[in-house]
């Protein structure tokens, strides 16, 4: 890995297990690969975006608050909150 790379995470939530994350995953590693980032950790759920508590994003969250990564990479916006006035919230907090 290139020691300039930046340190990265993905997250990935699908809302039923006959989803698979496979694809986003892959394609959410190549992006950092070709850009010589390094991926620490995927934080993968299934489960729906409406209910309030999400470990995994909670472990995000709290891995961004001790600046383990510099980046979030996600596949869609829609995967990462449920709405926009969440998705705004946790980008402030990773801000």
């Amino acid at each position: 890995m290139n020691s300039n790379g930046k340190r990265v995470c993905t997250s990935v939530r699908l809302s039923t297990a006959e989803q698979t994350s496979h694809l986003p995953v892959r394609e959410l590693e190549e992006y950092a690969r070709v850009r010589s980032w390094e991926v620490l950790e995927i934080y993968r759920e299934v489960m729906s975006g409406g209910g309030a508590h999400r470990p995994a994003l909670d472990r995000l969250m709290s891995d961004a608050r001790a600046r383990k990564f510099k980046c979030v990479l996600v596949w869609k916006l829609d995967r990462f909150g449920r709405s926009l006035p969440d998705c705004l919230c946790y980008i402030t907090t990773l801000g």
